[in-house]
């Protein structure tokens, strides 16, 4: 995240979501030359999430309040918006970090745990 856009992104889901873990990815370089980038900067991002908000909501409703929420850059400025939205049972977080960054897994370190617990369980049934 380096960008004004993406500082927007990042203020705006921090003050309605009080997220437990964000991430947000500007991936514009790998879009250039693609529609809607039309030679612009920060239009394109990927939003990784984890927040208490999503508690009760589906996939698609999450994804729609991280739209809402966003709605002015992505009317404005942003092109593409890929959004992936867990709640913290889901990311494995149960309490916020004491410091920003601390104590956070990322999604890939979730399963990447996940996979060696099944692994490690198969292996004792064989």
């Amino acid at each position: 995240m380096t960008g004004p856009i993406a500082r927007a992104i990042a203020d705006k889901l921090n003050a309605e979501l009080a997220p437990l873990h964000l991430d947000v990815i500007d991936q514009s370089e790998a879009h250039r030359g693609h529609a809607g980038a039309a030679g612009r900067s920060e239009t394109h991002f990927r939003v990784e999430i984890v927040s208490a908000a999503f508690d009760g909501m589906t996939r698609v409703a999450r994804e729609r309040r991280v739209q809402d929420v966003l709605r002015q850059e992505l009317d404005e400025h942003v092109h593409a918006l890929s959004v992936s939205a867990r709640t913290p049972a889901e990311a494995h977080l149960t309490e916020p970090p004491a410091r920003p960054g601390e104590g956070v897994w990322g999604f890939r370190d979730a399963l990447r745990e996940k996979l060696r617990a099944k692994r490690k369980a198969e292996e004792k049934k064989a």
